[in-house]
């Protein structure tokens, strides 16, 4: 590994955590990217997560000493981030999957704008996802690309959660955290499965934690079949479920449940994510995020009809007879309701 102490160096020293669950096929591209940044003084930590493929002799065949490699049983992404965690010594902590890579100068940038300004905790770049999850360490990508990327993604992070509030939603990889302000928050909640890294974040930030941004592409993602994010990404699952309610626990926590916060929350659970239930037939899905909602509002927000009719269909009846109008429109006209509506074309 590379390890120099930061008294002996004018840089501090940037920890690499790498989680690694049956990551054979895509492990030496994700390490190489982290072993090649243009910033040196990095130590890479890879945590086997009880992989059952040949991950573990691959890492220990291709680099050797160059980096430390700790297995445990599996645990789940979360446990093996925070086993890695617990293992670094560097000043700032850097967290990658084991399936996507960083672009060369991610950690050099990310320290610089640290250095510029002291008072950040946080420093996260923009994310890529080529439209070919197969890409090698040979592949390039257009800079027109990778510039539009940056236009888009650093607009839209900061609309997915929480908009008007400047909370970003991020990927694992795009943040550079300062290490003992991550620790002091606790690490990652080993308790969720899906959205972990947002709800780190916005977590984080709702306590205090001061985050900036570079308009950069840091990580290039790769949404490959064995890992689809919309798989996992169901307003159905449970686990799903588990990370909506701890991010509105920690905002109403906080004191953040006001204002933009709310109105959002508001609108989420009910018109996105209960609505989509109804459509779908998961009346009981449905029910608990109004359920949530009503904790945090007795009045739903919608239209006068619809706060008509939950007056007297109750909240999951009206919310149903508006999922069978829905139905119906995108029966006759697909992609003008879809448009109206926000509900993504399928795949």
């Amino acid at each position: 590994m590379t390890t120099e102490s930061s008294a002996a160096s004018d840089t501090p020293l940037v920890s690499v955590v790498v989680p690694c669950y049956n990551g054979a096929e895509y492990i030496r591209h994700a390490v190489r990217s982290a072993l090649g940044q243009t910033y040196s003084n990095i130590e890479v930590i890879v945590v086997d997560d009880g992989s059952v493929d040949d991950s573990r002799a691959i890492l220990e065949t291709t680099f050797g000493d160059k980096i430390a490699i700790v297995s445990i049983p599996n645990g789940g992404p979360s446990a093996a981030r925070n086993v890695g965690l617990r293992m670094t010594q560097g000043e700032y902590v850097q967290f990658l999957d084991a399936d996507n890579v960083l672009t060369p100068t991610k950690v050099a940038r990310s320290v610089e704008a640290f250095a510029a300004e002291p008072d950040a905790d946080i420093v996260f770049t923009a994310m890529h996802e080529p439209r070919d999850y197969d890409f090698t360490e040979t592949t390039t990508f257009p800079e027109e690309d990778l510039a539009q990327t940056v236009e888009r993604i650093m607009e839209r992070t900061y609309e997915l959660v929480f908009p008007g509030t400047g909370m970003p939603a991020l990927e694992t990889s795009q943040p550079l955290f300062r290490r003992d302000r991550l620790l002091e928050h606790g690490g990652w909640d080993e308790a969720l499965t899906v959205v972990e890294d947002t709800e780190l974040v916005c977590r984080m930030v709702m306590r205090g934690v001061r985050i900036r941004h570079i308009p950069m592409v840091g990580v290039i993602y790769r949404d490959h079949p064995g890992d689809r994010v919309t798989n996992r990404m169901r307003f159905d699952n449970e686990a799903y479920f588990r990370s909506v309610l701890k991010m509105i626990k920690v905002a109403r926590e906080c004191g953040w449940m006001h204002g933009a916060v709310q109105n959002f929350s508001m609108r989420y659970l009910v018109w996105i994510a209960g609505l989509e239930c109804v459509r779908q037939g998961k009346r009981d899905h449905a029910r608990r995020y109004l359920e949530v909602a009503r904790e945090i509002s007795p009045a739903l927000p919608g239209p006068l009809p619809f706060r008509a009719a939950v007056r007297v269909l109750g909240p999951l009846g009206a919310l149903s007879v508006v999922g069978v109008l829905v139905n119906l429109a995108l029966r006759i006209a697909p992609h003008r309701t879809r448009a109206a509506l926000g509900i993504p074309e399928p795949d």
